[in-house]
């Protein structure tokens, strides 16, 4: 319930911060933070629409050719997808902190 309100918040946020920064630039004084500011706005917007997502099991996941498979093969198909999530994720993890603590001093 705290994800959908704060994700409806964030969106109403969005469109107040492009509109400011289209009405801005058509009196031609822009102002310089909107653009940064709409890009924040929509990478929370995605991490809160992923949570979101998560909770619902809402995310698409196509498995028809998985739905062919007899079970023990469904098993060891969905145990890799599984297993390489985590592998993928660990990855992003350990670049990601790499990457914040090589820019940390900006």
């Amino acid at each position: 319930m705290l994800a959908t309100i704060a994700s409806a918040a964030l969106v109403m946020a969005l469109l107040g911060t492009v509109m400011l920064g289209v009405i801005t630039r058509a009196q031609g004084e822009p102002l310089i933070w909107t653009d940064e500011a709409s890009r924040f706005q929509m990478v929370w917007l995605a991490m809160i629409g992923w949570v979101i997502a998560s909770r619902r099991r809402g995310h698409v996941r196509i498995s028809f050719f998985q739905g062919l498979l007899p079970p023990p093969l469904w098993r060891a198909t969905e145990l890799a997808i599984q297993a390489g999530m985590i592998v993928l994720g660990l990855v992003v993890s350990w670049f990601g902190v790499d990457l914040v603590s090589r820019n940390a001093d900006l």
